[in-house]
């Protein structure tokens, strides 16, 4: 079941309308199914383990290519507003996006 849950992320990553129903459908599960599987698995909701694996890719992102904007990075990795992803970023990484990308430039 993890592994159906984290290649249906990994495929849909980059879509911002990817949500839990999605993800419910893509694993056979209904959407309560799913919650409480995932808080059992996780202990996060669907949403929390969505949003984290695309600040993951955003991270990765950000170390990888200097050349884009973090704009650009926030809508490559499914957030449909930059400022959400900018804080959500700092809440799960403790810098901004802008922060993150100088220290791993310079690491």
């Amino acid at each position: 079941m993890r592994d159906r849950i984290e290649e249906a992320i990994a495929e849909r990553l980059t879509d911002p309308d990817f949500g839990v129903s999605e993800l419910a459908a893509a694993t056979a599960l209904s959407a309560s199914q799913l919650r409480r599987r995932m808080k059992a698995m996780y202990d996060r909701t669907p949403v929390q383990l969505i949003r984290h694996r695309r600040l993951e890719a955003g991270a990765r992102l950000l170390q990888e290519r200097a050349d884009v904007t973090i704009g650009e990075v926030a809508y490559a990795v499914g957030f449909n507003s930059q400022s959400y992803f900018s804080r959500s970023f700092r809440e799960a990484f403790g810098v901004p996006p802008s922060q993150y990308r100088g220290e791993g430039a310079a690491a």
